[in-house]
């Protein structure tokens, strides 16, 4: 079953041996040495291929995130200028309202 999935006989344990070599029964070791290796590399191909669709999504979807940071950003910027130019206008505006009421000014015509 491991073997319909990828899994592939030809690695080598610690030991220098292959799954087939160190099975101890002899239909085990018949299924590794019948085994079509095209097979595994079929799998080996489209885990690889996997691997790197996943990679390029992964990548799209970061840097879709990352436009959309940059876009808040830019507006939370923009806001930010907005709003202290208000604040000036508004200390402007209270400096003169302040002004004028504490000299209480007399107009002449």
């Amino acid at each position: 079953m491991l073997l319909q999935y990828g899994a592939d006989p030809r690695l080598y344990a610690e030991d220098g041996m292959t799954p087939g070599q160190q099975s101890s029964f002899d239909h085990v070791r018949k299924v590794f040495d019948s085994w079509d290796i095209s097979v595994t590399e079929k799998q080996l191909q489209k885990l690889q291929t996997d691997q790197e669709k996943q990679r390029t999504e992964d990548r799209q979807m970061t840097e879709a995130q990352t436009q959309q940071l940059e876009t808040q950003l830019l507006d939370a910027e923009k806001e930010y200028e907005f709003v202290e130019k208000q604040v000036k206008h508004l200390n402007i505006s209270v400096i003169i309202f302040t002004f004028i009421h504490s000299n209480r000014f007399v107009f002449i015509h």
